[in-house]
This record gives structure tokens, sequence and C-alpha cells, in this order.
């Protein structure tokens, strides 16, 4: 059965929002209101990651992967 417990996947969530608006600001948007919401996406997706047990290396493609095609910078 499925656990329904979100409680540890939103604490992982919270710190990974917060880490990459403060370490990971490609397009600049530390500083303006909104931009927690323009991160969520990927935070939620490296939370993801990390629940499935990715390395650091892992999520750093992911960035990078980000960084250039997604964001395409």
């Amino acid at each position: 059965m499925i656990s329904t417990d979100w409680t540890p996947f939103k604490s992982i969530l919270v710190r990974v929002r917060l880490l990459l608006m403060v370490d990971w600001v490609p397009i600049g948007l530390y500083y303006l209101r909104y931009a927690i919401s323009q991160y969520d996406k990927y935070a939620i997706e490296v939370a993801r990651l990390l629940e499935n047990g990715a390395d650091g290396e892992a999520i750093r493609e992911y960035l990078i992967f980000l960084q250039r095609e997604v964001i395409e910078m």
C-alpha cells in the first residue's frame, strides 16, 4: 500500500526550494516575489530524484539540463 503521509516529501521539498532559490539562480529571479513559484516545478523534480536515491551528480546533471534545454541559458 502506498503511504499517504506527504510530510517527509514536503520537508525535502521546502529544503530543495530554498537551495534552488539561494544557490541556483540561473535567471536571476531570487529577488522577485513570485520567484518561488517559478522554481517549484524544478524543486519538486529534484525532491523526487532525491527520494529515489539520486546522488549529487544526478542532481547536477538535471540542473544543467534545465539551464541549457528548458531555460535556454
